[in-house]
């Protein structure tokens, strides 16, 4: 009896490990043959037709062919579409300097100046007329370097407390219109030369604001020495 017993036992173990071994030999295999995964990329993907794990698509910029503009030189065109297009740069004109330096010499009398100051081209109008006086009130080394045309030299130092000797020549009846000048600009021996002939009847005395060296600008005839009046600069 236990014999069969265990026969029965036997048989039943024999017959779960034979179910066991045909359930499992299917998954087994299975795992065996499995397509390795490196050869799945770039596969096409049965169920959309398209390629799986695909990179996204980029927009590449379309390059036309180069243009010939006559010359040999051939330049790839541009449609608009292109990204790499340089920016375009408004360049601005040129501007011209302004400066606050006024000409020289001045061809109208300054905002500044006082009333008988006048410029070197009004002063050259009155110049070789025989009712008009030049008056050189610079040094006598500076008259000699260079003087207007025909001036005389009365600087200063000429008049000594007395009326200088060549104003005996040069009467304000002889001249009525006096024009002095000095080293223009800011030199004063112009105006203080004006102040001792006013009282000695010259009424119709000016001063060339920019001096010599406007003369000189304006390439007005000049000359050199002590002229005519050599010998009576003794002062």
């Amino acid at each position: 009896m236990k014999l069969v017993v265990h026969m029965g036992v036997l048989l039943g173990v024999g017959l779960g490990l034979g179910l066991a071994d045909m359930a499992l030999r299917p998954l087994a295999e299975s795992a065996e043959n499995a397509t390795d995964i490196n050869d799945l990329i770039g596969q096409t993907d049965p169920d959309s037709g398209t390629p799986a794990n695909t990179e996204p698509d980029v927009d590449t910029p379309e390059i036309r062919d180069p243009v010939d503009d006559g010359t040999g030189n051939t330049e790839p065109v541009d449609d608009g579409t292109s990204d790499n297009t340089e920016p375009v740069v408004d360049t601005p004109p040129d501007v011209p300097v302004v400066t606050s330096e006024p000409e020289f010499p001045r061809t109208t009398p300054g905002p500044n100046w006082p009333a008988h100051h006048v410029t070197v081209e009004q002063a050259s109008q009155l110049f070789g007329r025989p009712d008009v006086l030049f008056v050189d009130a610079r040094a006598l080394d500076k008259f000699e370097e260079g003087h207007v045309q025909g001036a005389i030299c009365l600087p200063l130092e000429a008049f000594h407390g007395q009326q200088p000797q060549i104003l005996e020549f040069h009467t304000s009846m002889d001249f009525p219109i006096v024009v002095i000048y000095c080293g223009g600009g800011d030199c004063e021996e112009s105006d203080a030369v004006r102040d001792l002939l006013m009282p000695d009847g010259y009424e119709n005395v000016y001063v060339m604001h920019d001096g010599w060296p406007g003369w000189v600008k304006m390439g007005l005839p000049g000359e050199t020495g002590q002229g005519e009046f050599e010998g009576f600069y003794d002062w």
